[in-house]
């Protein structure tokens, strides 16, 4: 049985993996990409 790991932002979406270290890094990359376009550190 997997579980899931959800995260959910308040006015941005939600972020699910298989696993919390996944999770973390699916944010981290996600804010980076922002980040690399002039963004800033943004969801």
């Amino acid at each position: 049985m997997k579980k899931e790991f959800k995260l959910t932002v308040k006015g941005s979406g939600t972020y699910v993996a298989d696993s919390f270290i996944e999770l973390i890094w699916i944010v981290f990359k996600h804010r980076c990409e922002h980040l690399l376009k002039g963004e800033g550190w943004r969801d």
